[in-house]
Order: structure tokens, then sequence, then C-alpha cells
């Protein structure tokens, strides 16, 4: 039976994976929090109209996030371009399961979800109805994958866990996807949905998902893009709170009179009355929002030397693009986005892999050789960096359409 408050995590079977979905989850609402910036957003219509010199100038610094993920999203993909040695066949077949997919728009939420969450998951859907195979990307916050064992990282379980609406209300919507079956749950009951029963075979034989991270150090969760400058916003949260402290103080000050006692003070309409020689003074600290923002420009270029993601901005402002001349320059962001791409290329491979084993299943025999071992191969040598400004054009235009499927997916 489900606990008290209707989760597929009150069930006995799934209880003891509940913690680790909770530490993923918690993880990844921190990052999203910043990405969003959400961990300002508490006060932030106060300062805009008591301090609004410090309010656009945080605001800016969370806006530098965004344009990381952005701009990392966008470098990595690379085109996908395939190594030299990868058969015709591979590249038609991977065509077709892509365009499918909608990869030219749904795809760029791959690479988006890893540099904001530091995670990211695909998952193969099996649309038999159609005769296709799919691949989506999914928010990694939604899906806890359960691997076979300590040395073998293929996922034996998938739990997908979302908070959904209907006529109803709130419901938790669950499915746990394992080799053999699905099963889906309403508020941890056993329910179908979509005119599917709340338990059936699962016709692919393998649990379809693959996750990776973005930047790989050896934790279950990778470093998001922006790992590094979190701890400096934190600093910059603390300093703007003190300074909206120190401005409530100086608007409901404490006052102390000299030179006069209490039975001496005369109160009119509007204005006090103090005997001769005496004084009336506001008792608070100084409030300095000059070198406070002095200081918080310090920390905005301590954040743009921790992201080189933010050097790309120079290939915007150049009319005629030098590769070799702008990569020396862009050397961190260089090495960077091909630490990360490794990984990715990787995952995409992967996927791709586990459409031909569904395109197998479903008697798309075409799809068949994606599944052949090392048969998807991806350029390690690809280009970083656009060569032309057509490129560059291209990649604002690739940053647009990752911002469209943001706020769709996560609002303004």
């Amino acid at each position: 039976m489900a606990d008290k408050g209707g989760s597929v995590f009150g069930l006995d079977e799934f209880r003891p994976y509940k913690r680790r979905f909770d530490a993923r989850a918690k993880v990844f609402e921190q990052r999203r929090q910043y990405y969003a910036g959400e961990q300002y957003s508490a006060t932030q219509a106060m300062h805009r109209i008591v301090l609004p010199g410090l309010y656009d100038g945080v605001r800016g610094l969370y806006l530098m996030l965004h344009r990381a993920v952005d701009i990392m999203s966008g470098l990595i993909p690379g085109g996908w371009v395939l190594d030299k040695g990868v058969s015709e066949a591979v590249g038609t077949a991977m065509g077709e399961v892509l365009r499918w997919s909608r990869w030219a728009t749904e795809g760029v939420l791959f690479t988006h979800y890893g540099a904001m969450y530091g995670n990211s998951v695909l998952r193969v859907v099996d649309d038999r109805a159609n005769g296709r195979v799919l691949i989506q990307p999914m928010n990694p916050a939604v899906v806890l994958l359960v691997e076979r064992g300590v040395y073998d990282e293929t996922p034996a379980m998938a739990i997908v866990r979302l908070e959904l609406t209907d006529g109803e209300g709130d419901y938790e919507y669950a499915e746990v996807i394992t080799s053999d079956r699905v099963r889906t749950f309403r508020n941890g009951e056993p329910m179908g949905f979509g005119d599917r029963p709340a338990e059936y075979v699962n016709a692919l034989g393998f649990v379809p998902f693959v996750e990776v991270r973005h930047k790989n150090t050896g934790g279950s969760t990778g470093e998001s893009t922006f790992d590094r400058v979190m701890t400096v916003l934190d600093e910059v949260n603390e300093l703007a709170s003190m300074l909206m402290d120190s401005a409530r103080k100086h608007v409901n000050a404490q006052w102390a009179a000299f030179g006069a006692e209490p039975a001496e003070l005369e109160r009119g309409d509007n204005v006090w009355f103090f005997p001769t020689g005496s004084s009336l003074q506001a008792i608070v600290a100084d409030l300095n929002i000059a070198d406070v923002l002095g200081l918080l420009q310090d920390m905005k270029q301590e954040m743009k030397d921790a992201l080189p993601e933010l050097g790309y901005a120079e290939l915007k402002s150049a009319s005629q693009v030098a590769v070799q001349t702008v990569e020396i320059k862009l050397g961190e962001l260089v090495v960077k986005v091909k630490r990360c791409r490794s990984n990715y290329d990787a995952g995409l491979a992967a996927a791709l892999a586990l459409a031909g084993r569904a395109g197998q299943s479903m008697k798309i025999t075409r799809l068949g050789v994606l599944a052949e071992p090392g048969a998807v191969v991806f350029d390690e040598q690809r280009d970083v960096l656009p060569r032309n400004r057509r490129e560059v054009l291209e990649m604002e235009m690739l940053e647009q359409t990752v911002e469209l499927q943001r706020r769709s997916l996560m609002g303004p």
C-alpha cells in the first residue's frame, strides 16, 4: 500500500530508492533555482524599489548563468558529425531516427539539461502505432536509473516520477520500467493511463534510458557548467541581504535625544520640540552603497573568469572569424567543451544503439545497423567554435530556440 502521502515511494518495493531520488532532486532543484535566479527572487521586489542599483547588479550576475548554459549547450553538439569511418547505412538510420525525434528542435534540450543540471537523460520511445522509434531528452530531476550492480551501470530499472494536474486536481504520476514490464501509478496506486493497463509487457526487452553527466567528476551527479560560481553568488546574496538589513534600519531607525530629559520633549502634529542646546540623532550604521556596488563589479569579473563560455561574445563582435586565433584566446572554453562533449557523444551513441534494438523488435530492419557494436562514432576532432559569420548566426538562433524551450517547460 502507498503511504499517507500517496507516493510510489511509499510502496515497500520502491521505498529503498526514495533517499536516492530525493537527494538527486535536491541537487537539481538547487541548480535550477540558480539558473532561474530564484535564489534572489524572494527579496528582489524590495531591492528593486529601495536599492535599484543593487537589484540591477545582482540580476546581471544571474543572467550570466543563462548565457553560460546557452553557449555551452549550443557548442557541444558540433553538428553531431559522424566519424569518417562510419558507414552510410548507419548515417542514414541515425538521420531517420533523429528526424522522427524532431532532434533539430527537441534535441537541444539534451545538452541544455546537462549544462544546467549537470546530468541529462535520453529515453528511447517505442512508437509502434506510427512505426517509429523516438529519442526524447528528459529532465533528470524526474528520473532515477537503478543500475544492475556495483560494477555494471546498465539500468536494471527506471523510476519516472512527475507532478501532474488533471480535472481531479494535482497528483503524482509514476512509471516503473524494467526489462520485462512497465507499471504505472497514480498517487502510489496502480493505474493505467492512455488506454493502457496499469501493468503491461515491455515489448522492447530492455530499459530504454541513457544518462550522461555534463562534467564527470566521479559522483552520481555531474557538475553543471556554472557549479564553480555558485559560491560567488552565495556571497553576493549574503552581501545583498546585509545591505537590505541596513536599509531597513535607516527606514525604521532608532533615535537618540541628546541634552534633553524625556519630560522636556514635546511633539506637535508633525514636529518635535526640543529644549535649546539639545539634538536628535538616528542610531544606524553607515549605508555605503557605492562600496557594495564596487564589490559587485569585482565579483562579476570573478564570475567571468570562472565561466569561459562568456568569452564567446568575442565571436559576435568579429566581422571575420579567424578560428585559430580565437581558439587560442578561448583555449579554456575549447578544453571545457571537449571534456564535456565526449560524455554527450557516448550518451547519444548509446541511445541510438538502443533505438536500433527497438527497431529490430519492431521489424524496422533498416535501423538494426545502429545496434551493431561501435556502429555510431562521432568525430572527436570536429570544430568547437563556428568558422564563419553564418555559423555564428546559426549559433545565436540555436540559443534562442533553447530559451523558448526553457520557457515552455519552466515558465518565464
